[in-house]
């Protein structure tokens, strides 16, 4: 049985008590630093009470006096709780993992899968191909039109990627698009061949082109919001296949570790040189490390 489990507040719209906590099958506890992490875990619970199945008029007698738990089952109660876990979990995630303004996957996010991806490809023996794309004179667009619709382009931007590769990818949800920071994009296509890569950042810098023009009133500014793109792609060798057993071995060994990701560092940085060789070459360009594909 649960017992004493209840939200002590006096006024759902009121901030929460100092000296009122959830708790537990204890008494009402002082508040103290543990007890913050509890406050914003009840803030969650207290936010989303009205979505949780009950009835309706439960529903709305929580929204005029105290929510007490105690008037639901077991089951109820834990199914709540669950429920509530699960939207703070998410959110969590979603602050460690996800670019704020953009939507993508940030940084963080993609220095973990790179690695996964990477060893994914020597164990199946399957290419691993990156797009890095640098958004062209976006200064120029920020300085013209102010930096809040800045960040409207940088959204339309991010979602015109997203969408390009949702329709170009394998349709397995592998491919992952990242905000590499301020204007950059980096993709990771896994078991993509260096031929199709370069198709996809040619269908990337197409539609870019096209779909970002309609954010530009002053003409003054040439090659704005098109896209310069870098594509390459890694091959894993056969001795590559047991990496999995080499990193484990090489634990501890910081240099052994790194030369076993030297050939992961050496396709992205690829794609970044294949970029900045397309800004040299004029902008609005696909460039791979071996060849270019206007």
């Amino acid at each position: 049985m649960i017992n004493n489990i209840a939200i002590s507040r006096s006024n759902p719209y009121q901030p929460r008590p100092n000296n009122k906590i959830l708790y537990f099958g204890f008494s009402n506890q002082n508040y103290t630093d543990s007890g913050k992490i509890i406050d914003t875990f009840n803030g969650l619970m207290d936010n989303a009470y009205a979505n949780f199945n009950l009835e309706r008029s439960k529903r709305e007698t929580a929204t005029k006096k105290n929510i007490d738990l105690q008037s639901l089952t077991p089951e109820q109660a834990i199914k709540y709780l669950t429920f509530q876990l699960n939207i703070f979990t998410q959110k969590a995630h979603n602050l460690a993992f996800k670019d704020a303004l953009t939507g993508l996957n940030n940084r963080r996010s993609y220095d973990i899968d790179r690695k996964k991806e990477f060893i994914n490809a020597c164990k199946e023996q399957t290419p691993l191909s990156f797009i890095f794309l640098d958004l062209d004179n976006f200064g120029a667009y920020n300085k013209a039109y102010g930096h809040d619709q800045g960040d409207e382009a940088l959204k339309i931007y991010a979602n015109i990627v997203k969408n390009t590769i949702n329709t170009a990818g394998k349709g397995e949800n592998r491919e992952k698009v990242y905000r590499f920071g301020g204007e950059e994009i980096m993709i990771l296509l896994p078991d993509t061949n260096y031929s199709t890569a370069g198709n996809v950042a040619r269908q990337l810098r197409k539609n870019l082109e096209k779909d970002t023009q309609v954010l530009i009133q002053n003409k003054k500014i040439k090659n704005c919001l098109t896209a310069s793109i870098g594509f390459s792609t890694f091959k894993p060798d056969i001795e590559m296949k047991n990496i999995e057993e080499s990193i484990k071995k090489s634990k501890g060994n910081k240099l052994c570790c790194r030369e076993l990701f030297k050939p992961l560092e050496d396709a992205q940085n690829n794609a970044d040189k294949a970029s900045r060789k397309a800004k040299k070459l004029g902008k609005n360009i696909a460039c791979g490390e071996k060849t270019f594909v206007y």
